[in-house]
């Protein structure tokens, strides 16, 4: 603990408190769906609500950080009540157990959509406008359906800035190994769940190294152990056939819209050992 901290001049504190904000943070504006329905042992509603709890742990911590948290975001009203904050309200019918989360400007906002999306929703219903209109945000993510044509994508998205999330990448590890991670992940646990370019083959390689390493110290304390990423690594970063055909995916999905919106991979950040539970079933 840096004791001194309180008798730091005011300006630089507030440096400090906007130095330790998430950067490259993803903020699901829903809730994931459960486990059985994306074939996954991860209960991936922790790391959502983990993730989303980091701003606003800042904003609680005291009054001069909560000063920070307001000058780079704000609290995001998903409900129809209350004052409106950073751009107005959305209704509430699609947004399940996600409480109104704080947001940063720098945060990248997704929804856990599927392909039938857009007729889920009355128009006065539909969420999508409010989140691509946001000025205050570095964009916002959809889950890409690879067989869509996107027309009505692109009806309702041209405009925006908009991030086709073309696969989801859980890796279960303890806080401490990402801690200790070299290169770092997840921005040292400011960021559980982060969205990458499959471009970046750099940051891809060190999420796939931190895997293996967490991977292979679960083996040595005996235990079950998170083999779930293994085939998505192969795509992203292998040198095989599948990543031969993920990435003639990834071109099709690019020339197809025109290069418009970026293609992302999300990954996170999971401390439960979800892997544990699923053999024990």
């Amino acid at each position: 603990m840096f004791t001194p901290f309180p008798r730091l001049p005011a300006e630089l504190r507030r440096l400090i408190w906007a130095h330790a904000l998430p950067s490259r943070r993803a903020v699901e504006v829903d809730m994931a769906p459960f486990p059985e329905e994306l074939d996954t042992y991860c209960n991936m509603r922790s790391t959502t609500m983990r993730n989303n709890g980091i701003v606003r742990a800042f904003a609680h911590a005291c009054s001069e950080s909560r000063a920070v948290v307001l000058a780079h975001g704000g609290r995001l009203l998903l409900g129809d009540d209350g004052p409106r904050t950073m751009g107005g309200t959305v209704p509430n019918s699609h947004i399940k157990d996600i409480l109104n989360p704080w947001v940063l400007d720098s945060d990248v906002l997704h929804v856990n959509w599927e392909p039938y999306f857009f007729v889920q929703y009355d128009l006065e219903d539909d969420p999508i406008p409010f989140y691509t209109n946001r000025d205050r945000s570095a964009g916002f993510s959809v889950a890409a359906d690879l067989q869509n044509d996107y027309a009505d994508f692109d009806q309702h998205l041209a405009k925006a800035n908009v991030h086709l999330c073309v696969k989801v990448v859980t890796i279960h590890a303890t806080d401490q190994q990402v801690l200790s991670s070299v290169p770092p992940v997840f921005e040292n646990l400011a960021s559980r769940v982060q969205l990458v370019s499959v471009d970046d083959m750099a940051t891809m390689q060190a999420m796939h190294a931190h895997w293996r390493r967490a991977y292979d110290a679960q083996s040595c304390h005996g235990k079950w152990r998170d083999g779930e990423p293994e085939e998505a690594f192969l795509e992203l970063v292998g040198d095989g056939d599948d990543s031969a055909k993920f990435r003639e995916q990834m071109d099709t999905l690019i020339q197809e819209t025109a290069s418009r919106f970026p293609v992302v991979v999300m990954f996170r950040h999971c401390a439960d050992e979800c892997y544990m539970q699923k053999e024990e079933l």
